[in-house]
């Protein structure tokens, strides 16, 4: 059971809706013909991502896991522009990374990946891990571009494609820039991504929203 709920969050995820309907169907057809606690077998978390899979497939809906579209557009900051290049940028960040860590609500013993490569899905420029929790950042100098509500949800499905591993069942995702202009600061609060603003420095970090609980928590 364990290994058909994967092979149906791959399908969902992929938006395979013909392989999603069928391990779906395999499921349901195992639990009445021999009754189980599912929840048992694949953990809470993961069991509150299969009910909301299972009620998307039902409904003919293939939305994302994350985010519940209720959270209402913030307020768009004022942007700093520096000149400093951005691979210097993130060794300052590697270097001094405790007011980060503070901020993005990632412990100080934290395995730090950085430019992790996730194949087809591109190269995320942090992932945090710990725990059973991975958590994506995204680096921009300036205003951050339009482009990155998309890039961050690519390497955000990219990281949740790798759960069947077992190695977490949580993936969080932030965005660090100069600034957020309105439609990704729209966008991207809607997808329950965190926006930390920066001014050039690890020391001058500002979290612009406070990240609500994840639906599936």
């Amino acid at each position: 059971m364990d290994a058909l709920f994967w092979r149906l969050h791959t399908s969902y995820l992929l938006n395979d809706r013909n392989a999603s309907e069928k391990f779906l169907s395999m499921i349901v057809d195992e639990q009445l013909k021999s009754p189980f606690n599912l929840r048992d077998e694949i953990g809470g978390r993961n069991y509150n991502r299969y009910l909301r899979i299972k009620s998307n497939v039902e409904n003919g809906c293939y939305s994302r896991l994350y985010g519940s579209g209720a959270a209402n557009p913030l307020e768009t900051p004022c942007s700093y522009e520096t000149d400093k290049e951005e691979a210097e940028f993130h060794l300052e960040l590697m270097a001094r990374p405790a007011a980060l860590f503070s901020l993005i609500d990632v412990p100080s013993d934290a395995i730090v990946v950085h430019e992790l490569e996730l194949a087809e899905y591109g190269r995320c420029d942090f992932v945090f891990r710990h725990g059973k929790t991975v958590t994506a950042l995204e680096v921009k100098m300036g205003e951050s571009p339009t482009s990155v509500v998309s890039q961050i949800d690519k390497y955000r499905l990219g990281l949740e494609l790798d759960m069947c591993l077992n190695l977490y069942d949580t993936v969080r995702a932030f965005v660090l820039a100069g600034g957020f202009g309105p439609y990704v600061t729209s966008e991207l609060s809607r997808s329950e991504v965190g926006m930390v603003i920066h001014r050039g420095s690890p020391d001058e970090l500002r979290l612009l929203n406070a990240r609500d609980q994840a639906v599936l928590a």
